[in-house]
């Protein structure tokens, strides 16, 4: 029962590593993207991100993925009262 409640909660953690690495990625496309359509500067931390201009090409075919951010889970109920020793 534990070990099935750890490996759920591993899970879900990962799961949710993912979706916030790629919420993140796809908020720097999209302003690269404005930033082109508009003529503005980048900031610094995106006009600097090597693998992130290697990619653009391939950046119109990918959908937007701000739809899986609302990531239900029975787990999420419990993550507060996770404790932070047990989790890695």
């Amino acid at each position: 029962m534990i070990r099935r409640q750890n490996r759920q909660r591993r899970d879900y953690l990962y799961r949710r590593a993912l979706l916030l690495r790629d919420a993140e990625i796809s908020e720097k496309r999209a302003k690269l993207r404005e930033s082109l359509a508009t003529g503005k500067p980048l900031d610094r931390s995106i006009a600097n991100d090597e693998q992130l201009r290697k990619d653009f090409q391939y950046d119109e075919a990918r959908p937007d993925h701000k739809d899986q951010l609302d990531l239900d889970d029975e787990c999420t109920s419990m993550l507060p009262a996770i404790p932070r020793h047990m989790l890695f």
